[in-house]
Formats: C-alpha cells, structure tokens, sequence
C-alpha cells in the first residue's frame, strides 16, 4: 500500500480539493488513500463552498498544519447561507450590492487560518477584499521553543485576480493601499496583484477647479504615492514573475519610477505584465529622462511579456525596438490595443520586425 500510495500521490498535485472529495466517495482503496495527511497539503477550493471556516481551520488545514503549502481560493463558490443586511428591493443595483455584502460577510473569517500559514508557499484568491491582505500585513512574530517564526515568511507566490476595496466596492482601488501589502511581500518571488476595478494613484476628486493650490497638493500626493510604490519594489530580491496590468493612470515618468524601483530585479525576472502603457511612447519629461521602455529594456530575461492598454501611433515606433533586446520571449501578448490612422504604417513596421 505505500508504495502504491507514493505512485498515486503524484495525481493529487493536479487535482482540485473538490475532486479530492469526489474521488474519496468512490471506493475503499481511495477512500482509503485520500484520508493520509499528504494529500491535504495543497488545497484549491475552485467550485466548493466553504460553510464554516473555524471548522476548516481545526479539522481539515489543522491536521496537515506544519505541511501545509498551497492555499487556493480561485473560483471559490459563496454559500448561499451567507447573511447580510440588506433590505427585500429588488433592483439591480440592490442586487449588486448585496452581492458585495456576501462577498465580504464571507471573508470576515478568513483570519482563523492565519495560525496555520507559517509554511505556506502559495497563496492564491479569486474576487477579495482588500481588507483580507491588510490584516495579513500585521500578522506578528509567533515565538516558539524552537525559534520565532514569521506568518508567511516561506510564501513564494501571492496571486489576487481581482483586488476589491469593500469601503469602495464600485470605485478603483488606490496605490495607496495597496503599497503596504508589496512591502510586507517583499520576499515572494511571483507577484499577481490586479483588480477589475482597477489601480489609481489618487481618487477621483470630481471636475471643481480649486486653483493652483488644490493641483500643486495634487501633484504631492501622487508623488508621494509613486515614491513609496518605487521604494516597496526596491526591497523585492527574489522577484521573477511581476503582473500589474490593471493600473490605470500612471503617467510615463511614474511608470519609470517604479520600474526603475525593480532595479536590480532586472535580471532575474522571467514573467512581466503590466497595464496603463498608453503613454509609454512618451517619456513625459526632459529629454534625457528615462521612459519607461528603457526600463523594461533592461529585463533582457524575461520569457514571458504582456502589455495593457497600449496605443500605436506615430510615436510608438521604439515599443517595437524593445523587442531587439528582449530576444528570449516567448510568449508575447497586448490587451485592449489600440491603432489610430498614425499608427497604422506603424504597426506593419512592428510585423516585420518581429516576425522577420
């Protein structure tokens, strides 16, 4: 039974914590084998609803708890259980809201498994508050006998598809906020932090003039946002995969900034996708600025390369000479691409340099 054990595990590394399940019900010999705390070392709850999360933390993660190293929560279903104080109207918009109000009724007990996280590697989530990854950021030092071990400490690989603020579930989420979650995650080595409502420096302050004055502390703020966004990924040293692609206002000099915040990452990073590249083909500033694709000429390892909203126009001509130094990708891919009449000799330039 070991040995045969040993040769079936290997299967249970592709499969969902919801097949595991199933497969459990088929027979003894199964039933049998997914009762051996190696199998719960990886869970991914796509398509399962978690009911009771104290009951997961005790009796399922609690008893692989120091083997523990994937936490996946994409796809994740919210039980229907789930209660909120919303009121019987109908409308769609009510709809929407309450369906917000379930989501985050629903993460509210997500910290009962922060005990068992010490040696998790991976952690994944679908659609979740940002309030999830802020009470993570303050986790203490659990002191042992042994030595003093920091929550999440081993995790090599931080995955949010969509990033919500539950203050603000409508509105894009703001750097801000999020600044703090890259810091605390500086020792991962693949970062995936993106939101379908999007990333902004600021928050919208409506279209009332105030004066010189109101955009002179405009401009503070932003900087002093791009500045701590640049400086966060300044302290990443193992950092080989990078996904940002829903930033939605980062103007070409910021963008450089935090690029040039990767500095010595550079080498070392093989996976890159990031968003708000429309004003890429401009440097924004003196002439001896460095624009951002200089900075991502500088990644000449990267494999993989994926560009958000990007627009080819007269200018964009030095986006197709990027690729003369990143030589090794592989995988090459533009979302939300735009080509207006300027662009359109352009981007025949771009075919021929890249496929010639």
């Amino acid at each position: 039974m070991s040995s045969l054990s040993t040769h079936y595990f290997q299967t249970f590394d592709y499969l969902d914590t919801r097949d595991i399940i199933s497969l459990r019900q088929t027979n003894r010999f199964w039933h049998q084998l997914t009762t051996m705390t190696p199998i719960w070392t990886r869970l991914r709850f796509r398509g399962l609803p978690i009911v009771d999360w104290p009951a997961l933390s005790s009796k399922v993660i609690g008893s692989s708890n120091h083997l523990l190293t994937v936490l996946d929560f994409e796809g994740v279903k919210i039980p229907s259980t789930v209660n909120t104080d919303q009121s019987s109207d109908d409308s769609s918009s009510t709809r929407s809201s309450s369906k917000t109000e379930k989501l985050i009724t629903f993460w509210r007990n997500f910290s009962t498994l922060h005990e068992h996280m010490s040696n998790l590697k991976t952690l994944k989530f679908g659609t979740v508050p940002l309030f999830v990854l802020q009470e993570m950021v303050h986790l203490p030092v659990v002191a042992t006998e042994e030595d003093e071990v920091v929550p999440l400490g081993k995790l090599k690989v931080l995955s949010v598809v969509n990033l919500i603020d539950e203050k603000r579930s409508e509105e894009p989420v703001h750097l801000k906020d999020v600044v703090p979650v890259l810091e605390r995650f500086s020792h991962v080595e693949a970062v995936s932090l993106n939101s379908n409502n999007g990333f902004v420096v600021l928050e919208d302050d409506g279209e009332v003039d105030g004066g010189e004055e109101q955009t002179d502390s405009q401009s503070k703020r932003r900087e002093k946002v791009v500045q701590s966004l640049a400086a966060a990924f300044s302290k990443y040293t193992n950092l080989k995969s990078l996904s940002l692609t829903s930033i939605k206002d980062l103007t070409s000099a910021e963008f450089s900034q935090v690029l040039a915040g990767i500095g010595q990452q550079h080498s070392q990073l093989k996976t890159l996708e990031l968003g708000s590249c429309a004003s890429w083909n401009t440097t924004g500033g003196s002439e001896d600025s460095t624009g951002p694709l200089d900075e991502v000429a500088k990644c000449t390892e990267v494999t993989t390369f994926k560009m958000v909203d990007v627009m080819v126009d007269s200018k964009a001509r030095p986006l197709a000479l990027l690729f003369e130094n990143l030589i090794l990708v592989e995988r090459l891919s533009f979302e939300n691409l735009k080509v207006d009449d300027s662009g359109k000799y352009t981007l025949c330039w771009w075919y021929s340099l890249l496929w010639n």
